[in-house]
């Protein structure tokens, strides 16, 4: 064993614990205990994160807001990222490039990530010497039963959206550890806070998240706010239409559209209502679905409003 953590744990532990090791490993020392204490310690300077050269990324994911976010902690770490826009496509850029890892997401328009692994895991079969990447599912649900489902799947991991950073650098250093260095983290992610906000705003919006992103991209926040608004409303539209055509397909992809990215950004109470309204539409209760509607239309309203007044709103640093 070469350290522990009492819980509760902190959400930036995790990747500094891994980076102590790291290092001590990568200059051949004898690998300390690894404690809290230890952590303490190297606060002092700047965290470690890891950092990629020659990733070649593919990511497999409909929702371009999810697409934005998820290349730009990518492109922060190195990689480089080439996008699909559902299995479909993740399947045929397979045939033309090599990948170093992929990331699938599990419910997508045309073909999905289970059915765009399994013909993905056909095509290693016939080419037993060729040398494919791990398939790393995106999943919007942590329940044991989903995970199994992934890996049942022949995907290799998975990681629960929202993506955090931490989770997303946890993956990079265990499936790509021969091209990663731990590099000082100049930027500071972990000490972003959230300004103090009243408590109507933040029962709507987790101002973490949403903070961590804005930092993020910066300049471009405005910008990728703008879209995920104008995102939203399209599916809440779509969800209607889906709902007037009694067309359940259609509904629980707009309704897990929303929720991803929604969750995203910290709008927790329209991710749950999506959640709920997905849930309805696999159920095919039609009935109750029109009913929530109204509440998920409400929802997205007032996330849209208060993320659009946050964007010229300062951050607090630590």
């Amino acid at each position: 064993m070469n350290g522990y953590l009492e819980k509760p744990t902190h959400p930036f532990e995790l990747p500094l614990v891994l980076s102590l090791i790291w290092n001590a490993k990568q200059s051949k020392h004898e690998i300390p205990l690894v404690t809290r204490h230890t952590i303490q310690e190297s606060i002092a300077g700047p965290r470690k994160k890891p950092m990629l050269t020659n990733a070649q990324i593919l990511l497999a994911e409909d929702n371009p807001i999810n697409i934005n976010v998820a290349t730009e902690m990518l492109e922060g770490y190195g990689c480089t990222v080439t996008p699909a826009g559902n299995g479909l496509e993740a399947l045929a850029l397979t045939k033309l490039r090599d990948f170093d890892l992929i990331f699938m997401d599990c419910l997508m328009p045309e073909m999905d990530g289970f059915e765009a692994t399994a013909e993905i895991r056909k095509l290693q079969e016939k080419e037993p010497d060729q040398e494919y990447p791990p398939i790393i599912a995106f999943t919007a649900n942590a329940m044991k039963s989903d995970r199994e489902k992934c890996l049942n799947a022949g995907m290799d991991d998975y990681i629960s959206k929202p993506v955090s950073q931490v989770a997303l650098e946890n993956i990079l250093i265990k499936w790509l550890d021969h091209k990663v260095e731990m590099v000082d983290d100049i930027s500071n992610e972990s000490q972003v806070q959230s300004t103090s906000e009243p408590l109507e705003k933040s029962e709507i919006l987790d101002f973490e998240p949403f903070n961590q992103l804005k930092k993020m991209f910066g300049d471009r926040f405005p910008d990728t706010i703008e879209q995920h608004t104008q995102n939203a409303l399209g599916n809440i539209n779509r969800a209607e239409s889906a709902i007037l055509q009694e067309d359940l397909g259609l509904l629980e992809l707009a309704a897990h559209s929303i929720k991803g990215a929604s969750a995203q950004f910290g709008a927790k109470p329209l991710s749950k209502v999506s959640l709920k309204m997905e849930s309805l539409a696999k159920e095919g209760n039609l009935d109750e679905a029109k009913t929530l509607f109204s509440e998920l239309k409400i929802a997205q309203q007032k996330a849209a409003k208060i993320m659009l007044q946050q964007i010229e709103e300062p951050l607090a640093e630590a």
